[in-house]
Order: C-alpha cells, then sequence, then structure tokens
C-alpha cells in the first residue's frame, strides 16, 4: 500500500530538483483509475504544474499531516517538480501518479 508523509516532501534534496526523481511516485498499480480521468481536479493540477502555469479558481486544504506544506509552500513544489521531471515513468502514468500524490496531501476543488 502507498504511502506519502511530510518527511518524504521535506526529504526533497536540490539534486532531485534539478534531475528529477521517482524516490515518491506511486506504482502504476497503486495509483486509482479516476486519476487518470482528464475531467479529475488533481489530474488538471499536476498537468498545470507540468506546464508551468498556476491553476486557477481552485480551493486547496491541507490534509491532517501535511500542513507544514502550506506553511511551506516552495518545499512543496520543489518536491511535485522533482517527480515531474523524472524521465523513469510514461506521461500519462507520471501525470496520475502525481495527481494521486496530490489527493494525499491536499483536498482540491473547483471554486
Amino acid at each position: 500500500m502507498y504511502q506519502l508523509t511530510m518527511a518524504d516532501i521535506k526529504a526533497t534534496t536540490d539534486q532531485e530538483f534539478i534531475r528529477g526523481t521517482n524516490r515518491c511516485l506511486p506504482s502504476r498499480l497503486d495509483v486509482p483509475h479516476e486519476f487518470y480521468w482528464k475531467d479529475n481536479v488533481y489530474n488538471n493540477v499536476a498537468d498545470h504544474f507540468y506546464i508551468g502555469e498556476v491553476p486557477t479558481k481552485l480551493s486547496v486544504q491541507f490534509n491532517p499531516g501535511f500542513e507544514d506544506a502550506q506553511q511551506d509552500p516552495s518545499g512543496m513544489t520543489k518536491f511535485i517538480m522533482a517527480h515531474i521531471k523524472t524521465l523513469d515513468y510514461a506521461f500519462e502514468d507520471k501525470i496520475a501518479a502525481i495527481a494521486y500524490m496530490l489527493s494525499i496531501i491536499t483536498t482540491i476543488t473547483k471554486e
């Protein structure tokens, strides 16, 4: 079973940010199917991270255990971007895996 903690986010190194990492990406088997859907809000946010845009008209709440990410949003951005840069996953699998990670860290709703 896939698990993600605030310690995983905080452990992101500058080297991982520069080169990319798959350290915390869940396996394809661990990612629920709905995170592959393009109309999934988390998938849309992951796509926006990939293309370097800031998604708008969203409400973001940090889930229990990840409140520290709210205090250091640059650390979470570094964590997500380090995983986006990995070349070890096919694009669709990587975006779905990051969408799933975002759903563990946050609750995102459209405004």
